[in-house]
């Protein structure tokens, strides 16, 4: 009969044991705790993450993950017009895409009682420009009002530092009327843009911020994609 009382006295023991240590040290276990769950859930996403080439932006009217007549959506004709242009077929290209209704066509939409929620579309405006702030996307595609927040922000590179001269047909020094390129017209499925959305490219914020090629060279590798689409055509 001598086991189980030893037993009961051990567990006891070792029950306060627990406790004790448990109220003196129960922060800095908490903190190492936290520490763990942070290191895991880190190297989960490091190994799910995938790394691109090319971080896109469109913003403006329409879904271009969606396609209306049932074929190929804007975005795959954007993503595979791209790869094309660059000579890479394997380019991975991440394009963030905000559907955003401009203050004219809201108001457009408002008179014709369309379907319009201000709320949504201000929330919309904020991740814009969240977005342009951090400068992540590069290659930008936007209505001429967002456009026009950005270029006064100071986010955009002038064309003419990327093309090496001041291009002839362009919207300004920074941008290009997108439906107007050679690239636009060419490839299918780019035509279902709106006519007024305006190319332009992120000036530099910091290049080891751009995840899959931190080494300083992305910026200059994503500039030189840009350069092969409003260029795509000439000689």
């Amino acid at each position: 009969a001598l086991p189980y009382p030893c037993r009961r006295i051990t567990e006891n023991a070792m029950k306060k044991k627990l406790e004790n240590f448990w109220y003196h040290y129960k922060i800095q276990t908490l903190i190492i705790l936290a520490f763990a769950v942070i290191i895991t859930v880190s190297a989960v996403q490091m190994a799910g993450r995938t790394d691109y080439d090319l971080y896109a932006m469109y913003a403006g009217p329409g879904n271009i993950n969606i396609s209306e007549d049932g074929g190929k959506t804007v975005y795959s004709s954007l993503c595979d017009a791209i790869k094309q242009v660059s000579g890479e077929r394997d380019l991975e290209i991440s394009v963030q895409c905000l559907t955003y209704v401009p203050k004219e066509l809201a108001e457009e939409y408002v008179k014709k009682d369309l379907y319009y929620n201000a709320y949504e579309n201000e929330k919309t405006h904020d991740a814009y420009a969240t977005m342009i702030a951090n400068g992540k996307c590069t290659l930008l595609l936007l209505t001429p009002e967002l456009y026009a927040e950005a270029k006064e922000a100071g986010a955009l590179e002038p064309l003419e530092n990327i093309l090496g001269h001041a291009p002839e047909g362009a919207y300004d020094e920074y941008s290009f009327v997108f439906s107007s390129t050679a690239f636009a017209k060419y490839f299918s499925g780019l035509d279902k843009l709106p006519d007024d959305i305006l190319i332009a490219f992120r000036s530099e914020v910091n290049p080891s911020s751009l995840i899959g090629r931190n080494d300083g060279k992305a910026y200059a590798y994503q500039k030189e994609i840009f350069k092969k689409i409003v260029t795509f055509g000439e000689g």
